[in-house]
């Protein structure tokens, strides 16, 4: 499936690697990155190690300590990246003070994933998504503007800090609607009715992209992922 066009480069994500049967292990056939890297693109796959299950409070998936998967995907891969090793679910706990980023813990998942797939460059996913947040991440819980922009602006500031090996990021992921109003261009009602929406504003996703520490993440690329718009077709 392709996931993300980033930086000009087509990067392919398979999830899982199981799917390509066909492919040859080592010593056997074709490598899926010597036959990408002919046409220019990446060839990547998703995996984790300790993602975490906020409805079951568990870690499970854990496809890097499967031995068969790790060389299967050193062997084929250039790219990972993980399915919830960085997700706001991360942020368990609330910050004791939300405008200062030195109070923000994070579970150890993230620099679990980072050191283990070392081999590959990564692809780290998702910095703001709103499938993925931790309990107190609710008005009802008194998470509302201006602390959501706080907080959001200093989340980006802390995973490109925290992880300096992630050279990709997905700043924002699944932020238009499934049915936009339009699949050319911005247009009140485009985008999901999330708290991010709710209490930034539509410029939530512009603000999100801005975040970025330049003197860090200079050389990186960021994205914008979704995955049930619409294509257009020529009729």
């Amino acid at each position: 499936a392709v996931r993300a066009l980033v930086a000009g480069i087509l990067v392919a994500v398979v999830s899982p690697v199981w799917c390509l049967a066909d492919v040859a292990s080592e010593g056997e056939g074709p490598i899926l990155k010597e036959l990408a890297t002919q046409h220019g693109i990446e060839v990547g796959a998703m995996g984790s190690t300790r993602p975490f299950n906020a409805a079951t409070q568990t870690n499970e998936n854990e496809e890097f300590s499967d031995p068969e998967f790790v060389a299967f995907a050193e062997l084929h891969f250039d790219r990972m990246t993980s399915g919830q090793n960085f997700l706001l679910v991360n942020v368990w706990n609330r910050p004791s003070d939300i405008d200062d980023p030195s109070t923000y813990v994070y579970l150890p998942d993230g620099l679990t994933f980072a050191t283990t797939a070392a081999n590959f460059s990564i692809h780290g996913a998702h910095m703001i998504w709103d499938a993925a947040l931790a309990p107190w991440m609710t008005t009802d819980q008194g998470f509302a503007a201006p602390d959501v922009e706080a907080f959001m602006n200093h989340h980006v500031d802390n995973l490109v800090l925290r992880y300096p090996s992630v050279d990709r990021w997905v700043v924002v992921n699944e932020a238009v609607k499934n049915n936009p109003m339009s699949t050319t261009s911005h247009v009140p009602g485009n985008l999901r009715d999330t708290i991010w929406k709710l209490e930034i504003g539509d410029d939530y996703v512009f603000k999100a992209f801005l975040r970025r520490p330049r003197s860090v993440f200079r050389t990186g690329s960021t994205t914008i992922t979704e995955s049930t718009i619409p294509m257009l077709r020529k009729r």
